[in-house]
């Protein structure tokens, strides 16, 4: 009877062993949430249009911790203002804008690089559109 214990004990020893080995985290999940944090914050881009005249104009995004977002354009003397909610997708590094809290899409960005200054988009759609240099405000 002795015998049976000791090797049931030894047996959940091993169970328990087991049990509470686990897996390290995996780099890309790391990496995610690295990219997401650092998406996070205000961004801006200006420049000078030489068109109609010449003026300057700016974007700049706003991305929150809570999946919302605000984007502002200056042009002139115009100023056009959007929000609403973003998704980010860590696998293909895709940031989705909808217009308000509905599920309509405004805008669909591929994040070609982000570190603490610098934010780098291109248009989802389209994989030959210019990208997009953005500096953290």
């Amino acid at each position: 009877m002795k015998t049976f214990r000791l090797i049931g004990m030894a047996l959940l020893a091993v169970v328990m062993c087991v049990n509470f080995t686990s897996c390290s985290s995996d780099d890309d999940e790391e990496e995610t949430s690295s990219e997401y944090k650092l998406l996070l914050g205000t961004w801006e881009r200006s420049g000078y249009d030489t068109s109609n005249g010449g003026f300057n104009w700016s974007d700049t995004y706003s991305f929150k911790s809570n999946n919302t977002y605000s984007y502002r354009h200056t042009e002139a003397n115009e100023i056009d203002d959007y929000s609403g909610k973003f998704t980010y997708d860590a696998d293909t590094h895709k940031i989705t804008c909808y217009e308000g809290n509905s599920n309509i899409v405004d805008e669909e960005y591929f994040i070609a690089e982000v570190n603490s200054t610098t934010l780098k988009l291109r248009d989802w759609s389209d994989s030959n559109d210019d990208i997009e240099i953005y500096t953290r405000k």
